[in-house]
């Protein structure tokens, strides 16, 4: 699916000449991005680390920042609201909040990241579970939405 929002582009030109080229910054209009976070639809999910490389402070600041972005949308399954769950990895991977499970003020304010310790070493796993998360949620006409929060990151 096309981006909701581009904030920031770089055009890079595709090397096959049959791939449809990336959008360039004159091709990014008003309609394009038009983010209005009361009526998008999305199903998304929230990956965190959450290995011994991340300090409470940092896991704090995350929860905060998902809080943030939640408070502008509406929570739901019904159209134009937008169905959240969240991951957290180190050397497991642990559901946080299946989707669902955000759908008030409360649920959003009672939002807590588990501290998991190890190394972040799950991280691929981690976005294969939200990928497949998104897939098997029954929402089609939504757009997935993968957002991942990390201090470490390992090719």
């Amino acid at each position: 699916a096309p981006a909701l929002c581009a904030y920031e582009f770089t055009f890079v030109p595709t090397p096959e000449p049959t791939t449809p080229a990336a959008p360039t910054t004159a091709d990014l209009n008003d309609a394009y991005c038009s983010c209005e976070p009361e009526s998008l639809y999305l199903d998304l999910v929230f990956i965190v680390d959450n290995s011994a490389d991340m300090t409470t402070q940092m896991l704090g600041a995350a929860s905060a920042t998902i809080q943030s972005v939640l408070f502008g949308l509406s929570l739901g399954t019904e159209v134009f609201q937008s169905n959240v769950a969240a991951l957290a990895y180190g050397d497991v991977v642990q559901v946080v909040q299946n989707f669902g499970g955000i759908r008030t003020f409360a649920d959003i304010m009672n939002f807590n990241l588990p501290f998991l310790g190890g190394k972040a070493t799950k991280m691929t796993d981690a976005i294969k579970q939200a990928s497949s998360m998104i897939s098997s949620n029954g929402r089609s006409y939504t757009r997935g939405v993968i957002v991942l929060l990390s201090k470490s990151y390992n090719e």
